[in-house]
Parts: C-alpha cells; structure tokens; sequence
C-alpha cells in the first residue's frame, strides 16, 4: 500500500525530493512477502497488482525487463471470503487493465479494456448489491480474520474509487452518457455518505465536463462547468500550479505560482491535466502547462504527459526544437518497449495527434503534386500494416504521405486493440480523408500548365485505376471502422459480462485475472475488422452498405460491397465521397423536427377545441394530415436529391438469382462491346469480364446500369466523366446509350419472375440515422434493415431462426388507446388458439416478465405509447438479459431471443448529437446489444389508428396464424409493401424502420 501511495504521488512533473521511491517500497515488500511462501493470500496479491499499476511507468518497465514485476493469479486456495475482498481484488485487475493493454492475436475489439470494465461492473455490482458492508463496531462474519475487517472509510473510499473507474472506462469505450451517469452517481455518494475529499469531486466534474463534448472538440463550449472547476482547484484546494480553464475567471486573473520545495500541493489528477491541456490549446494560451511539461525530467514523464505535448503544440509549433524533442522520445517510447510487455494505453492517442498533425502537414502543402501510382503503393502499404498480426510496428515520422499512413494505421489498429472510441473513428476518418488530398494534389501540374485534362497519358490512367483500386481496398478495412465503434465495443462487453454473471467470485476472477486469454475472446478479433474479413461470413443472402458524414470534409461517404460472385462472399468494396451543400443537413433535420412540430401543435388545437366531435373538424383533421404527409414526401424527395445526390446508384438492388445476374453481366458487356469499347480498354477490362482484380469496376458499372433509367442524364454524365475523361459529346451519347440498355434489361429480369434483389444490411451513423432514408424513392422498393456495427451482426446471425414464431405481446397498457382494436383482436385470437403467443392487454406488466419472455419468445409486439415502452424496457436490463451461454459459445452468449415490434410513437428515435459525436441509438442499439435480431419502430410519433391497421397487416403478412411464413418474403418485404398502403404513407409507414438482420 506504501509503493501504491508513492507511486501515485510521483507523477511526471513533481519537484518534490523528500518522498521515498515507490520502487524502493515495492523492493522492500517484495522480500518481505517472500517469507510467506509460495501461496500469499488473495489480499496481498490484490495490493500487489495495486502496487504495480500505480508504479511510475518507467519503473515499471524497467522491472519488467529484470522478472521482477510479473503478475500473479487469483486462486480459491487463497482463503478470500470478505465481499469487500473480492470487490477489491476485481477493482485491481480493473486499474492495471485500464493502464496497461495486453496485446495478442485473436482478442476481441477492445481487448483488455473490455475485461477491465467488467471486472469494474462486477466489483460495482459487489459493493452496491452484494453482502452487507460491516463496520469495526458491529458483529460481522469474518470475525476468525480481524485482518480482513475494514473501517468505513476504506470501503467509502472503495466505492468511489470503482465508480470513478467506470465512468472513465465508459467514457474510453464510447458512451458518455453512461459516463456522465457514473460520474453523477459519485457526486451524490460523496453528498451522502461525506466521503472523499475535494479531488474526488474535482475528478467527477472533468469526467462530467469531458464527456459532455466529444474527445477533439471544443471543451470551452462547457464554461460554467470550467469556472466551476477553476474555482474548486484555485481556491477552495488551493492547487498547484493554478489554473486558468475560461477566458474570464471570477475573482480576477489567475496569478501563476510556480513549483518549488517549499509549495505543498495536492498533485494535479490527470483528468483536470487533460482538461487544462484541452481548453489551453483550443484558447492558443498553452504556454505555461507546455514549460511545465517540457521541464520535467523526460526519464519520469508517463505517456499521458507525452499525449499532452503533442496536443499543445500541434497546431502552433513555435518551438520546433521541443517538439522535435517530443516527437524523439515518443519514438523512444515505442522502440524501447520490451519484448511482450504490456502497453501503456496512452501511446495511442499519442499516435493519433501525430497523424493528425502529419495530416495538418499535407493537407497545408497546396502547391506539392502527387504521382497518383507512388500513392497506390502507399496507400496498399497501409492496409498491409492494418492486416499485421497483434504487434507494435516500427513508427517513421516524416512530412509525407507514406508516414502518414504509417502511423495512422498503427492508431487506428491500437485504438481497436484497447478500446478506444472516439481515437478509432478519427483515425478513420483521416484515412478517409487522404482521396480528397491526392485527388486534388495530383491534378495541381496540368492545372497549373494550362493543359487539357481530357488528355491523359498513359501513366495517368493507369495511375488512375491502380488509386482507385487501392482506395477501395483501404475502404474495405476503414469504412466499418468510421462510426458505431462503441457499439463494437459494447457488444463485447455485454456479452462478456453474460457469461460471467451466473459465476461464482472465484470463477469470474479466474476468467478475467492474470494468464486468462478466454477473456480477450468475443464476437469477432480484431484481426478480422482490420482486415474487413469479418464481410466474408456473412454469406451471399445480403448486401451490405455505408452512410457515413464527415463534417470536416463537408461530404458523404457512401459504400458498398462488390457482390458479382456470391461464392466468394463480400471480398471487395466500393465507396464514393459526394460533397455536401453547406448546412444542408442541418437545414433538412431542421425542416423534419418543425414538420413534426407543426403536426403535433396542430392536432393539440384541434383537440382542445370544444366541437372537436363535429364534422367539420373532423374534415379538417384529415385535411391537415394530408397536407403534413405530402409535405414530408417532398422532404424525401429533397433529401434523396441533395444528401444521396448521384451516389445512391450504389445502392441499387442486386439480383439473387445466377440467372438474373447473368443477364446483368451480359447486357454489361454488350454496352461496352458496342457503345462504350474505349472506356472498357482504359479501365483494362477482359471480354468476358470474370477477372477478380476487375471486379470493382465490373460491379460499379453494373450497378450504374440497373439505375440508369432512374438518374437524369446529368446525373450519368457526372459519374461516366469520373471514371473517363472522355469528351463531352462521348459521355453524351454513353449516357444515352447506356439508359437504352438499362430499360431493356428491366424488361429482361421482369422475364425471368424471379426475385429480384437481396436484402440491403445498411449501415448509419448518427446523422443519417436520424433521415426517413426508406422513403426515398430509391430505396422505396428495396427490402431494406439499418445495421449499426459488425459484431451485432455477426452475434445477430450466430443464432438460428425458429422453425414455428412463438410470441408475447403487450398492448395498450396506458388503456386510452380506443383506436387500438385490430392488433389487440388478432393477437388475442392467436393466443386463443393454443400456447405459442400469450400477453396483456390493458396493464403494464412486470419489466422482469416481460426480460424472461423476450429471452423465449421468437417474437414480440408492443403497441400502445412509446413512453410506456420506455419505462417497460430499461436499457440497461435489455443489454445484459438473459441466461448464460455454453461454453464452445464465443459468438453468442445467449441474451435476447425475440423479434421486437415496438410499434408506438418514437420508439427507436434517435438520441445523440446531429454532429454524430454520441453514437446512441436508444431502444434499438439497447436491444439488439442484448442479443435481439431485429428491431422494428417508429422514428417519430404517429396516428394510433393508421399504425394499428399497419400493424395488423404486417403481423399477417408475416406470421401466418401466429407461424413464420417464409413464402412471403419475410418481415422486410411485408413492411415494403404495406408502406404505401397506409392512410399516410409518409407520416406512418415511412416513420416504421428495422434494425438488426433480416428476417
């Protein structure tokens, strides 16, 4: 406890000389636990690990190097029986798990960390749920062990300690808001039971303040949290050095003190240290916590200092010396480490400011010009050090763009290794960014020479195609990563914590402690997200797309897998960059949120009105209905032509039949053969158009001609021109020519009657999620469910469909739905017939029956208000329900087994911010966390009639006689063609989407 203590007091800046080393307390306690024998009991172990994650890194590795620090196991022959023990022993696995990252082939997206935020949970769950808490003064059971006693005070301090642990965690992988939570419920223990001294509240407040604006945004947005926290440290602590958060401070100007031996201050936490830094560099006044930083002895600075001063002087680098310095021992940090030791965590975001930087670099070179084939050869280099095995690559820091690569691929594989959100989409987002930096680059020479860009060059074209070629094979392993990354964490921290909350302390402790590797295993490995393996076992029977927006670059991203041979799976990837009007999107969701504004005020005022019964209020009801449902459709429309503009022919259905798609290939190549034979030369395209290095452009140009009789011949010349620069009469009569054969093939595949299309698995982020994209007249008649991350899929997808639908089903429980009566008829005749289908009508039921139905039923209806569905399914509960898993059972640790039809208002709205910056999903994200295959609901509220009509259809289109009726085409289908039949197409059906996988 003494090496714990000092090592926490000896941070990377202190000047403080009297303190005992927390190396030579550690040295001492080690020989003295020597004499104890082989087997130390279990609280010794536990002060041990303690010891080690609060040991200056430096220290720590140079113990490694010497033996002299390997850690020890957890065992029951170790005589732990106290709760507070066992709550203890798994918060110390929790604290080395969150500074040190175990790194290893096939381990899970976020590796240690996922372990370290379950053992937190559980020791959480011990100290708040589990044995009662004795004091000295009262009789307590371990009295045979009076060393195993604890004073109130240390299990205080303990319980502060883990919440504070899980709120960081949370607040790494991804979820604020549960941060946030975390870090509430820590300041009210401390109102509560006056536990904790001012730091701890200090601590909370950071978490709080943090998370409350995304990891590389502005932290001054937050100002009366910041004058708060100035006020705690300056006055009320009295810290040193002090500190200055805002640009006006109350009580006038921070005087700064400097360190010296005669100051005694509390140390600085590393949460208001990252605050500092963060609001310093976003207010250009990093001056004093750089010479701060820069002054301490580079032997003691921990990466979290090395964090900080590439943050402080990435974007004025005044001092190039120092950060030349930095940079070297930054490197130095990462050569030096020895061989199979743990990393610190902080060497990622480290990486990922450097890329940053180094992308602030090339971006700011407006006059350097590209050769786009020594480009290619970069960018297939990068996605070789994305498919590396589990190991730390040799870092080279250089202005160009292979460095850039370099370094943003290692932070962008780390940041998956250890868990780290928000640095693993903005790796991926730089990535993404470098097309729009070499496109521009390149084309800079014959810009400036006066030169005609419609003559190219040999090389040029061929640099052209070997570019896009490579970039689409860097997308196949980006793309997934650019949003949804907490929800790829939190996938494998739910399942994680599934499997072990039937087991005993002991078991739990043996699964997660020292030497376990089971619990780096889960869904997926990183090896496959970085790899964009994990396409490959999804089978043929779906698609798979991308709608991503990148507010920097001011463009959508959109993508989407090559299908051409459904045997060889989803091995390659398309994706396009279409820039964005400016403020388009904030425009468009504006306009959504006054529709449904409008909507709602106007059928308050009608409501209120005292001849709310008559005729001609009635009329005028519906007629303001129909007003608001056409309105919303011309919205649609608005949104498919300014937000998926040309790029949604990538979305186009692809046939499921050989058949059909041979004859797609065939009227492909009789469009090249006869109209297009100099395109197809140029893009070195075979006659027969089966080589798989090709398939990309084959693909593409398929697609492009199923939806050409669908895009204006504006639209076609737009993307001819970005894969020929031909003339503008040849791309004319392409255009022409090709919207010929497009209808021509449409008569073809209505021939053959067979189905048309596969599924659509369409992947959103928080921003495209928000849009009623269903509606839009291209994907109207698409069989369409929205994704959210990979390893929801692949868990979705490990489970087996039931042969026969059994369901459960809650309907009105508010009992003032009168309009409610065909759903509640149908289900009731269902459940009349035998025991497949029971539920309630008219009451709410218990949250814990209806958990236990939705881990047995094969399907669940909720109709009724979407409040009541909320306060009915916690979020919480729904992403860890459900009985353990089998142990050969990696994929799928059992949880939810039901279809959820949430079918009330705004039941899967979206909760975050329109930045994207929160990546919450609601019910829906909770749901399908929690194992559930699907989740249909509606976006915003709706009529209660139309949407019981719907729902009646629906369940009848689907489940015939309450069994699956697979003839029909499944849910997708049924909700496509029920849309347009509804009184409000708009307002209702297209309110109604699906998350999850098709069933």
């Amino acid at each position: 406890r003494l090496a714990a203590a000092a090592g926490r007091d000896q941070d990377g800046f202190s000047q403080r000389s009297n303190q005992v080393d927390a190396l030579e307390w550690w040295n001492f306690a080690e020989v003295r636990k020597a004499t104890l024998g082989d087997a130390p009991v279990a609280p010794i172990v536990t002060q041990r690990m303690i010891a080690l994650t609060s040991m200056p890194e430096s220290c720590f590795l140079s113990q490694w190097r010497s033996g002299g620090c390997r850690l020890e196991a957890f065992n029951a022959d170790q005589g732990l029986q106290d709760g507070l023990m066992f709550a203890e022993a798994f918060w110390s696995w929790s604290q080395w798990s969150a500074k040190w990252q175990e790194i290893q082939s096939g381990q899970c997206p976020g590796g240690s960390a996922v372990g370290c935020q379950t053992a937190a949970l559980r020791s959480l769950k011990i100290l708040f749920h589990g044995p009662k808490v004795y004091s000295q003064g009262q009789k307590e059971p371990s009295q045979a062990h009076p060393e195993l006693r604890w004073p109130s005070w240390r299990s205080g301090l303990l319980q502060l300690r883990v919440i504070h642990q899980v709120s960081r965690l949370y607040d790494c992988l991804g979820e604020s808001d549960l941060a946030i939570a975390c870090a509430d419920c820590g300041l009210e223990l401390m109102e509560r039971k006056l536990c904790g001294d001012c730091r701890w509240k200090l601590r909370f407040l950071c978490i709080r303040t943090r998370c409350a604006v995304s990891c590389f945004s502005d932290v001054t947005k937050e100002e009366h949290a910041l004058q708060g926290i100035e006020d705690l440290w300056n006055r009320r602590i009295q810290g040193q050095p002090r500190i200055q958060l805002t640009t006006t401070c109350e009580g006038g100007p921070v005087e700064p003190v400097e360190l010296d031996g005669t100051v005694s201050s509390p140390g600085m936490p590393w949460e208001l240290l990252t605050l500092w830094a963060n609001a310093s560099s976003k207010q250009r006044r990093q001056g004093r916590l750089l010479r701060l930083l820069s002054q301490a002895d580079e032997a003691r600075l921990p990466s979290e200092s090395v964090v900080l001063l590439i943050q402080l002087q990435m974007e004025d680098r005044e001092d190039g010396e120092l950060w030349t310095k930095t940079l070297q021992l930054l490197l130095k940090k990462i050569s030096d480490h020895p061989s199979k030791a743990p990393f610190p965590r902080a060497l990622c975001p480290a990486l990922a400011l450097l890329a940053q930087s180094l992308f602030n670099d090339l971006d700011g070179e407006g006059n350097r010009s590209w050769s786009l084939l020594k480009a290619a050869a970069d960018l297939k280099q990068c996605c070789m050090v994305l498919s590396q095995p589990a190991q730390m690559i040799d870092i080279e820091v250089a202005p160009s763009l292979k460095s850039f690569l370099q370094v943003c691929a290692a932070a962008l594989r780390g940041a998956l290794f250890m868990g780290e959100s928000a640095v693993a989409r903005h790796c991926a987002q730089l990535l993404l960014r470098v097309e729009d930096v070499v496109r521009a680059a390149s084309a800079r020479p014959a810009k400036e020479e006066g030169t005609n860009l419609r003559e190219r060059s040999p090389s040029r074209e061929s640099g052209d195609i070997a570019f896009s070629r490579a970039q689409w094979k860097l997308c196949k392993q980006v793309v997934p990563c650019a949003f949804g990354m907490s929800l790829l964490f939190m996938t494998e921290l739910r399942a994680m914590q599934r499997r072990l909350e039937k087991m005993d302390h002991w078991s739990a402790l043996g699964r997660l402690g020292p030497g376990s590797t089971t619990s780096m295993l889960g869904v997926m490995a990183v090896e496959d997200i970085c790899s964009g393996n994990w396409m490959a076992q999804l089978g043929s029977d779906m698609s798979l797309a991308w709608l991503q927006v990148d507010w920097k670059s001011s463009c959508l991203q959109i993508s989407r897998t090559v299908d051409l041979d459904p045997a060889r799976g989803a091995e390659r990837l398309l994706s396009q960059r279409l820039p964005l009007r400016c403020q388009v999107l904030r425009g468009l969701q504006d306009e959504l949120q006054q529709l449904h504004r409008s909507n709602s005020e106007k059928i308050k005022e009608l409501w209120q009105r005292q001849d709310k019964k008559s005729e001609a209020v009635r009329l005028e009801f519906w007629r303001s209905r129909k007003g608001f449902d056409d309105q919303l459709g011309k919205l649609v429309e608005k949104i498919q032509k300014e937000v998926l503009g040309l790029g949604r022919f990538l979305l186009a259905p692809w046939p499921q039949s050989a058949a059909a798609r041979q004859r797609v290939l065939d009227s492909l190549r009789s469009w090249l053969t006869n109209e297009a034979a100099e395109m197809a030369h140029g893009l070195r395209l075979n006659g027969q158009l089966d080589d798989p290095e090709q398939a990309e452009h084959v693909f593409l140009l398929a697609l492009l001609l199923i939806e050409a009789e669908n895009l204006e011949v504006a639209e076609l010349l737009l993307v001819l021109g970005q894969l020929w620069d031909g003339s503008r009469s040849t791309l004319r009569r392409w255009a022409y020519s090709m919207r010929r054969h497009s209808a021509d093939l449409r008569g073809s595949l209505k021939e053959l009657n067979e189905a048309l299309e596969v599924p659509l698995l369409l992947y959103v982020d928080g921003v495209m999620a928000q849009l009623p994209l269903e509606a839009c007249p291209c994907l109207r008649q698409r069989n369409v469910v929205r994704g959210l991350a990979p390893s929801i899929t692949l868990s979705s997808l490990a489970s087996k469909p039931a042969a026969e639908a059994t369901g459960f089903f809650v309907i009105d429980p508010a009992e003032d739905c009168a309009a409610m009566g065909d759903v509640k008829q149908l289900l009731t005749s269902w459940s009349s017939h035998g025991e497949s289908w029971h539920g309630h009508t008219g009451k709410l039921p218990e949250p814990a029956r209806v958990l236990e139905e939705l881990c047995r039923k094969d399907v669940f209806v909720y109709l009724g208000h979407g409040e009541r569905a909320r306060q009915l399914l916690r979020h919480e509960k729904l992403q860890i329900a459900g009985e353990v898993a089998e142990e050969n059972d990696s994929r799928r640790a059992a949880g939810l087994r039901s279809t959820l039809m949430l079918l009330g208002c705004s039941s899967v709205k979206i909760q975050g911010s329109m930045e994207g910056d929160i990546e919450s999903f609601g019910l829906a994200s909770s749901a399908l966390l929690g194992g559930a295959p699907l989740v249909l609901g509606a976006q915003w509220d709706v009529l209660g009639g139309d949407l019981d009509k719907l729902a009646s259809r629906l369940l009848q289109r689907w489940l015939k006689e309450g069994k699956t009726s697979c003839s029909r085409g499944g849910l997708l289908t049924a909700l496509k063609d029920l849309r347009p039949k509804c009184l409000l197409p708009n307002l209702t059906g297209a309110s109604l989407v699906c998350y999850g996988i098709p069933v």
